[in-house]
C-alpha cells in the first residue's frame, strides 16, 4: 500500500513536469492536460488488488479470532473466577502455606453463591508452563524435547472448571501418603502417546532426572484420565498433560485458585475479596478477574491483528475508490471536451442546410411553372398562326 501511494504521488507529478505548455494554451476546449491513460489504469489496478488483498487478510483474521473464541479452552468459562494468592512472600514455610491452602478451599466451598473451589500451580491461559521429560511404564523412551504439560492440582479442580474424567477418578484428600509415588491423572493425548493400545488406569509415570538416572523410575500411579483442554493459551494446539496431587508435594509457593459460583460471578468479586481479608490479611489476593475476561486477553494478539487488518483494508479500499473515481473522472472530462464541439457544430449545420435545400427547391418550382405556362401559351397561339399563313 504505501508503494502505490508513493506512485501515485509521484507520476502525476513527473508527468505534470514534462507537459508543454504551448500546445495546452493553444487548446480553445480548454482540455485537462494528456497523460498515460494505460498507466492510470495500472496503478488503479494495482491498488484495487493490494486492497482486495488487506481485505482477505483481515478476513482471514477476523474468522481465525472467531474461531478461537468459539473454540474455547475445552471447558466452561462462564461463572468462574480465578486469582492467586502467595503466602510464601509473606514469610509463611511450606507446612504453613500448605495448611493455608487446604484451610483456603475449604472456606471457599463454604461460601453462599460458590459451587466449587479448586488449586493449581500453574496458572492456565496465561502463558505460563511447567514442563519435564516423562518416562512411562511399559513403553520406550520418549526424545528429550518431547515435554508434556505438568500441573499439580488440588481435589476438584477438575469439576471446578468443567473438564469430564473419561476414566478413573479425581484426586482426594484419602490418597494423602497412601502411594509413595503418588498419584496423576493425564489427558487423552497423553494416554495416546504414552500408552498406545494400553488403559492407563493403574500404570505408572515419573519425571526424568538426568542428573541421577537411577531416579528416573517411573513410580507415580495414574488414577485417571480427562478430556483434553488448552494448557498455555487458545493458539496453541492440545498436548500431553499430566497433573500430579498438590498437596502431596513438597514445595509450596504461589497458588492459582479457581471458583465456580452459582451466581453473577461479577457480583462475587467484592464478596471474595472481603472473605480473603477475613481469612487472612497478610496474605494479599492477586488478579482477581472472570476466566472469560482471561480468555479475552490471551487472544489480545490476534484481536490486535485482525482489528488493524480491518482499518488498513478498509482504508486501502477507500484509497482504491477514490483512484478509481479520478481515472473514470479524468476520461470522462476528456471524451467530454473532444466530442462537445462537434456535437454543438452539427445542429447548425444541419438546420442552414435544410434552408438552403428549401430555397432551391423553391426557385426550381418557380421556374417550372415558368416555362410550363410559356409553352402552353405556345400552343395555344399556334392555330392563329397556321391561319394566317394558310
Amino acid at each position: 500500500m504505501l508503494m502505490t501511494a508513493v506512485a501515485f504521488g509521484l507520476l502525476p507529478a513527473m508527468q505534470s513536469a514534462r507537459t508543454e505548455i504551448a500546445p495546452t494554451l493553444k487548446d480553445t476546449g480548454g482540455a485537462v492536460i494528456r497523460g498515460s491513460m494505460l498507466a492510470r489504469k495500472l496503478l488503479v489496478c494495482k491498488q484495487v488488488a493490494l486492497s482486495l488483498q488487506l481485505l482477505v487478510g483481515a478476513g482471514l483474521f477476523v474468522g481465525t479470532l472467531r474461531n478461537l473464541r468459539n473454540e474455547g479452552p475445552g471447558y466452561p468459562t462462564n461463572h468462574l473466577l480465578s486469582f492467586s494468592v502467595d503466602p510464601s512472600l509473606s514469610g509463611y514455610s511450606d507446612e504453613r502455606t500448605r495448611f493455608f491452602d487446604e484451610q483456603l478451599r475449604t472456606m471457599l466451598a463454604s461460601t453462599s453463591g460458590i459451587e466449587s473451589v479448586g488449586l493449581s500451580s500453574v496458572p492456565l491461559l496465561q502463558g505460563s508452563a511447567w514442563q519435564n521429560a516423562v518416562s512411562a511404564e511399559g513403553s520406550e523412551p520418549k526424545p528429550i524435547q518431547d515435554q508434556p504439560f505438568l500441573d499439580q492440582a488440588s481435589p476438584g479442580l477438575f469439576t471446578t472448571l468443567g473438564i469430564p474424567i473419561l476414566a478413573g477418578r479425581d484426586f482426594t484428600l484419602q490418597d494423602i501418603g497412601v502411594n509413595g509415588g503418588g498419584q496423576a491423572v493425564i489427558n487423552e493425548m497423553f494416554a495416546r502417546e504414552y500408552f498406545p493400545g494400553r488403559n492407563p488406569i493403574g500404570l505408572h509415570i515419573g519425571l526424568v532426572d538426568f542428573e541421577s538416572p537411577t531416579r528416573s523410575k517411573p513410580n507415580t500411579e495414574v488414577i485417571g484420565v480427562v478430556k483434553d483442554t488448552k494448557f498455555r493459551d487458545l493458539r496453541e494446539p492440545t498436548s500431553p498433560q499430566a497433573y500430579f496431587s498438590y498437596l502431596e508435594g513438597s514445595h509450596f509457593r504461589g497458588i492459582s485458585v479457581y471458583v465456580r459460583t452459582r451466581l453473577d460471578p461479577r457480583g462475587m468479586i467484592d464478596q471474595i475479596r472481603e472473605r480473603m481479608r477475613q481469612f487472612d490479611p497478610n496474605v494479599p489476593v492477586v488478579d482477581l478477574q472472570i476466566m472469560d475476561d482471561q480468555v479475552g486477553t490471551s487472544l489480545r494478539t490476534e484481536r490486535l491483528v485482525a482489528s488493524l487488518s480491518a482499518v488498513f483494508g478498509g482504508l486501502a479500499t477507500l484509497l482504491a475508490v477514490i483512484g478509481l473515481y479520478g481515472v473514470m473522472a479524468y476520461s470522462v472530462v476528456r471524451r467530454y471536451q473532444n466530442i462537445m464541439p462537434i456535437v454543438r457544430r452539427k445542429p447548425r449545420f444541419t438546420t442552414s442546410g435544410i434552408r438552403c435545400a428549401g430555397r432551391i427547391s423553391a426557385c426550381e418550382g418557380a421556374c417550372s411553372c415558368r416555362v410550363g405556362s410559356t409553352s402552353l401559351a405556345s400552343f395555344r397561339m399556334e392555330p392563329s398562326v397556321a391561319f394566317q399563313h394558310g
